[in-house]
């Protein structure tokens, strides 16, 4: 049995991906377990960070903590959809909400996880939000194509 079937081929171009929690010790871990999944070039502590580090590396996902200094998600959230449209965000938080769950995903959050996701599951969770953005945002690219038709 292959032990890296449940990631990426090490040969094949990782997605970039940034990640933002103001816990020091969250986001060190995030970065290092998601190393075989994703290319991680950069890592913030705040809301701000976050919004900075996607304008600086156009990263293909963001991966971002609710309550952070300097805004929190909803500011990152909003800031990041509006400057960094192809990028995909994923919320991974404590707060299980059903009202901040739904205020992010108005904001742009491309998916929410709860932060006692099974760790083996978060790469293909994180996968499958790019991907999931990627056909949301190549749709609408198409209706707005076909509306000036």
């Amino acid at each position: 049995m292959d032990p890296t079937a449940d990631s990426p081929t090490k040969t094949a171009s990782l997605p970039r991906m940034v990640v933002a929690d103001d816990d020091t010790f969250v986001r060190t871990m995030l970065a290092t377990h998601l190393a075989s999944w994703f290319d991680c070039v950069g890592v913030g502590g705040d809301a701000m960070d976050a919004v900075a580090l996607v304008e600086a590396h156009r990263p293909d996902v963001v991966v971002l903590d609710v309550e952070m200094p300097e805004g929190g998600a909803m500011f990152a959230t909003s800031t990041i959809r509006e400057r960094s449209p192809e990028t995909a965000i994923v919320i991974l938080s404590g707060d299980g909400a059903a009202s901040t769950q739904l205020a992010l995903r108005d904001a742009g959050a491309t998916s929410y996880l709860h932060k006692d996701i099974d760790p083996r599951l978060l790469g293909q969770e994180i996968e499958t939000a790019i991907a999931i953005h990627r056909r949301s945002a190549s749709a609408v690219g198409v209706e707005r194509a076909e509306s000036f038709s």
